[in-house]
């Protein structure tokens, strides 16, 4: 593997751990409405 191909894996890794904190946080913003509903 290639110096350039680990950084882009490392790009990949990082934007997926990034969706799945966006994701939690979401579903948390989501069940603090509903239980203010």
């Amino acid at each position: 593997m290639t110096s350039s191909e680990m950084v882009e894996d490392d790009a990949t890794v990082e934007a997926e751990r990034q969706r799945k904190a966006d994701v939690m946080a979401a579903s948390a913003k989501a069940r603090a409405t509903n239980a203010q509903a």
